[in-house]
């Protein structure tokens, strides 16, 4: 029996570098054992993304997206593209 898909909130706290180590260290692998924990956190990461074009972080976990997952290899990149899927351009989401 397979292991149930990771609570989103806990994949948004691992994603924005707000836990332990030792928690990332098991969030990472039940990923790498699990293709829906891992197809789940891809997914939460898209709609990280879209909330941060959209202006909906606040503050610090605005700061903490920039800071990890904005300059992460294709960050930027998915940055862009949901801003074209969403309209927005980089004045407005400010």
């Amino acid at each position: 029996m397979k292991a149930a898909p990771p609570d989103p909130g806990l994949l948004i706290r691992y994603l924005l570098g707000e836990l332990p180590e030792e928690e990332c260290i098991k969030l990472e692998q039940a990923c790498l054992e699990n293709d829906q924990a891992f197809e789940e956190l891809e997914a939460v990461e898209a709609e990280l993304t879209d909330d941060y074009v959209r202006g909906l972080l606040d503050g610090r976990r605005r700061k903490e997206f920039e800071e990890r997952l904005l300059i992460a290899p294709g960050g930027a990149e998915n940055v862009d593209l949901s801003r074209r899927i969403t309209g927005r351009t980089r004045g407005r989401h400010s």
